[in-house]
Parts: structure tokens; sequence; C-alpha cells
């Protein structure tokens, strides 16, 4: 009940902006020839997932949590972070070959700051793919708000000295991709408000390995936080 209470009652807090333009009129005499030139548009430059969409994914992490807290390794709801063809398309995507290890759903509780909850999907990192050769995907997904800060959480996922980075501009926010040996799989994460997405690769490592992981955020960060939005409350 009190992680229940926990989740309920993070502000989220979002805006909005409003853009509005004018018109200019002229006055012509009948007997000179007028031409009319339609107004020229352009496309905004991409400023990164918006604040209305993480607070919205905010809060569909929030009810997934809320409604499974109590058995977290025993989720029989679906995954609410990516489907399996979606997280499978990212790998094949790669040039790499996708495991067949069952595709799971569970919440994992964390010692990062004064403790963390992650919601993650995906092949177990733990066991060793099949077929031979595959590369293993996860993806989790934690808050971060008044429980930690973004560098303590790339510390525990990506090690000590891990650079963090300004993110894509489709994306904004920070990110860090890193491989590692102990534990052995690839990380990278993007941040942005709180909200944290990591993809992990566990697979045969070539010198690519850390780009191929980094290479995954763009693809997959809007559809997590696009399907986090649209977690409903439990009927």
């Amino acid at each position: 009940m009190r992680l229940r209470n926990r989740v309920a009652c993070i502000v989220l807090t979002g805006g909005f902006v409003a853009a509005a333009a004018g018109a200019a009129s002229g006055v012509v005499t009948a007997s000179t020839p007028t031409t009319t030139i339609a107004p020229t548009t352009t496309s905004a430059a991409p400023t990164g997932v918006s604040e209305r969409a993480i607070r919205d994914a905010k809060v569909g992490w929030s009810r997934f949590v809320a409604d499974n807290y109590a058995t977290p390794t025993a989720i029989l709801d679906p995954c609410p972070l990516l489907a399996v063809d979606a997280a499978n398309a990212g790998v094949t995507g790669l040039g790499l070959t996708a495991t067949d290890l069952p595709y799971g759903v569970s919440l994992v509780r964390d010692a990062t700051g004064v403790g963390i909850i992650s919601i993650v999907c995906g092949a177990d990192l733990a066991k060793g793919a099949t077929p031979a050769g595959a590369t293993l995907f996860a993806v989790e997904v934690t808050i971060l708000d008044g429980q930690a800060v973004f560098p303590q959480y790339v510390v525990r996922v990506g090690g000590t000295n891990t650079p963090i980075e300004r993110a894509a501009p489709e994306l904004g926010g920070d990110m860090f991709g890193r491989c590692r040996n102990e534990p052995a799989f690839c990380a990278a994460s993007w941040h942005s408000d709180g909200l944290v997405v990591t993809v992990k690769l566990d697979g045969p490592r070539t010198a690519d390995s850390e780009a191929q992981v980094r290479q995954l955020l763009p693809t997959i960060v809007p559809q997590v936080v696009a399907n986090l939005a649209a977690v409903t409350p439990a009927s």
C-alpha cells in the first residue's frame, strides 16, 4: 500500500507553446493585374520529446507499477513499453539476429539513490541466447523524480567514468552509451525530466556494438513514451 501511495503521488507538470501569425493585405486598382503568392511554410526543427508526452508517459508508468507491484515477477499484463515484434525489429534492423528466448515483463527494485523501480521488458540477459550467436534485447523505464539523479543512474548502469552527452535533437535531453564486461552487455539510456528509457543488448561483441545500441535510442524511445502514455487504469 505504501508503494501504491508513493507512485500515485508523483506530481507531473507539462506545458504548451502556442504561436500566432498575422496576415497582410493591399489595395490595387481595377486595371492593375494582380498575382497571388501562396504563403511559404517551413517545418520547425525537432526540439525533442515534448513535456506533455513525458508527463503522460510518467502517468502510464505509475499506473502500471501501482497495478502490479504486489507480483513484480509474475505479471500477467502485457509489456507496456514495447511489443516483442517491435523489439525484434530493432535488433534485426541492426543486422543482428534476435533471440527466441521468452519476452517477459517484470518490476525491478534497484538501490540507485534512495531506491528506484524499473519496468523491464525483454529477454533474461542472464541466460544464454538461442539460437547460437543471437542477441538478447531488453528495455527498461524508470522515474528518478525525488529518488535519484541521472548521474547516479549512469554509474549504476554504465559504470564509473561513463560520460553523459546531449541526446540527438529529435529526442532532446541527455544520454549515454557504453558496453560493459562485468556484467556483459551494451546499454544506451535517454533521460529527460526524470524519465529514463534504457535499452540493453547482449550478444556477440564487435567494434560496432556500442554504436549499435546507441542507434536504437531514436527509434525505441518515441515508441516507449507513446506506449506508456496509452496505459489506462486497471478496470
